[in-house]
């Protein structure tokens, strides 16, 4: 779920709204700090009950610059209990990173769950949205933004690692969930990827050094992946 689909994704998953942290935040002069909050706080014109929309289908969630801190808060967080990643961005104005992602990774109690911040990443690809919002905030001193194809190569790699290890279930796909393959996949970019990981299968895979372990894996349709080292096959 990219957004406030991450909201739904995690709705999904089990995350349950809490009613009397959304109205703490929201009472405060945070609100000034997080535009997302504009659309979190709407939540509180709804009745106050418990909504579950938990779906024994979802075994896993990705997100993207997900809606998710003052809504579900610590409690509704740790209500979620399949394996998670959340990718944030660095110039994201809808929903800054330092308050809607990095504050909320230590909420998430699940036993596997990764952190990605993509450099120059601003929410959305402006520059196919609007050519002239494009060119204004090139003309913006001390603000530029990575190129939709750098970003596009870091949500491929990583999305397609997270659905081999979560949805498909190759655990072989779990090497490319651990931090320090960021650094692999961000050499010589001027725009970096980094990640973070948590959880009891990730503190396993640390006992052997990733690159030792780093192998080409395929796309589904048996095309060459963007994950291993460049020339080598996997036999």
């Amino acid at each position: 779920g990219h957004s406030l689909g991450g909201y739904t994704a995690l709705a999904v998953a089990g995350a349950e709204i809490n009613f009397d942290h959304l109205q703490e935040v929201c009472d405060s002069n945070f609100i000034y700090l997080n535009t997302s909050l504009l659309l979190q706080c709407q939540a509180l014109e709804l009745p106050r009950e418990t909504y579950r929309f938990r779906d024994p289908r979802v075994n896993s969630v990705l997100l993207v610059n997900p809606v998710n801190s003052s809504i579900f808060g610590p409690e509704g967080l740790a209500a979620v209990t399949v394996p998670g990643m959340g990718i944030a961005g660095s110039h994201d104005p809808p929903t800054p990173a330092v308050f809607e992602q990095f504050r909320t990774f230590p909420w998430y109690t699940t036993e596997n769950r990764s952190l990605a911040l993509i450099e120059g990443q601003a929410h959305i690809d402006f520059s196919a949205l609007d050519a002239g919002l494009s060119h204004l905030l090139s003309t913006l001193p001390g603000l530029t933004l990575a190129e939709p194809e750098v970003i596009d190569r870091y949500l491929n790699a990583l999305g397609l690692a997270f659905v081999g290890r979560y949805v498909a279930r190759r655990p072989e796909y779990g090497l490319y969930l651990r931090s320090g393959y960021d650094s692999y996949l961000s050499q010589g970019e001027p725009f970096r990827l980094f990640m973070v990981n948590a959880g009891a299968e990730v503190e396993q895979q640390l006992i052997n050094p990733l690159d030792e372990l780093l192998q080409p894996l395929e796309l589904p349709d048996g095309e060459p992946g963007e994950l291993g080292e460049p020339g080598e096959s996997e036999e």
